[in-house]
């Protein structure tokens, strides 16, 4: 059997498309002309190894066709039939593409929103803060340093220039909208299989914040909304971020997962608590007899905005809210953070309870324990933190 020889994966810079194409096809037919009928076995599985791997360099090229070719659609105005686009703007398309995943996977996992006017970055605008730290949370200013500080540790390393890039903050700002818009889209397409609703006040155009069955379960009899702690709303949680992450079909009872999920997509290993926050927010409503309600689906607002344009209900401030007090809660916020990640991700987790969380003894204690451990000892008892009332 003739040598079959190695060629390169036709990424060099220097060498056209047309010469990778040739290169690739004057290897597949000098694997072809070396099959005779009584070819060795050694010699037909190296023939099949260099086929598997044309393959292989040819499937990726044509993703990166696939993928350029959706982003000249993007790009190309409407009504324009002919328009070439030079090398720099392709690149600067690929570029604000790559942001915005980025923007949509941060919205997801960190926050729905997020203040534009924080970029431009640079490594030498990291603020060294402890994002599980009260600190944090004291001041605008201190809060705007935690999300400088959480977007460097959340863009990879390898990714990190992007944040220097003019339009960063834009293209990110147009990822996380994207994202929630989609999730509130997402939940609002079946309230009945996650919360039980009827079907009927989620008709287009119907004001639920005027009917006088959903306005009970919008306000307190103060007229106020009302937060509560996300482990009270465990099964609406749940379905809202396996909707999310997931897909709609594992509603079904023999549903299986959608093969573009965005776990899958994103590679997510475990709950954050920006995760379990942006489902309390979804969710977040009057506990009623025990049934679940929730605020957004039912208070007519058209879109997940910071503040409700129909109600003004301050998502933001909730959003903000609940991640606090899941990054800063200790030993109980990592037992929330545990209980969703046993329900999302079981067997596959990576989450790992933050140092605050755990005790001397490596473990985490609730107040609960510790009041009893101290009573048993005689040592004075924990001190409540008055910041723990979630209402």
């Amino acid at each position: 059997m003739p040598a079959v020889t190695e060629c390169s994966s036709g990424n060099d810079s220097e060498f056209s498309s047309e010469s990778d194409s040739d290169s690739s096809d004057a290897e597949l037919i000098q694997v072809h002309t070396a099959l005779a009928l009584d070819v060795m076995s050694q010699d037909l599985c190296k023939a099949l190894e260099v086929s598997q791997r044309l393959l292989l360099n040819l499937r990726g090229k044509y993703r990166e066709t696939m993928k350029k070719n959706v982003l000249l659609e993007a790009v190309v105005p409407k009504g324009c039939k002919q328009c070439n686009l030079t090398s720099n703007e392709l690149a600067m398309a690929a570029k604000e593409d790559t942001i915005q995943a980025l923007g949509r996977k941060y919205s997801i996992t960190h926050c729905l929103w997020i203040n534009i006017e924080l970029f431009l970055l640079s490594v030498h605008t990291c603020p060294d803060i402890d994002l599980n730290s009260k600190k944090h949370w004291l001041t605008g200013v201190s809060m705007e340093d935690g999300v400088r500080a959480e977007l460097f540790k959340f863009i990879p390393e390898e990714e990190c220039e992007l944040m220097s890039y003019q339009n960063f903050g834009s293209q990110f700002g147009r990822g996380v909208s994207n994202a929630h818009s989609k999730m509130a889209s997402d939940i609002k397409s079946c309230p009945g299989a996650i919360f039980g609703f009827n079907a009927s006040i989620f008709i287009w155009g119907y004001k639920q914040n005027e009917d006088p069955d959903c306005c009970p379960l919008l306000l307190s009899p103060h007229g106020e909304y009302t937060k509560f702690a996300p482990v009270l709303f465990p099964i609406p949680d749940k379905l809202v971020l396996k909707v999310s992450l997931f897909g709609k079909s594992l509603l079904a009872p023999t549903g299986a997962a959608s093969s573009r999920m965005k776990a899958k997509i994103w590679k997510l290993q475990a709950i954050t608590p920006g995760m379990i926050a942006t489902a309390a927010v979804m969710s977040l409503g009057s506990l009623i007899v025990f049934s679940y309600k929730a605020i957004f689906l039912l208070s007519g607002n058209a879109e997940l905005t910071k503040i409700g344009e129909t109600t003004k209900i301050p998502y933001h401030e909730y959003h903000n809210f609940y991640r606090q007090h899941l990054l800063t809660g200790g030993a109980w916020a990592h037992q929330v953070i545990t209980f969703f990640n046993d329900a999302l991700f079981s067997g596959t987790s990576s989450y790992v309870p933050p140092s605050s969380a755990l005790n001397d003894d490596g473990l985490s204690h609730t107040w609960e324990e510790d009041f009893d451990h101290a009573i048993e000892q005689g040592l004075e008892r924990p001190v409540v933190d008055e910041n723990l009332n979630l209402q």
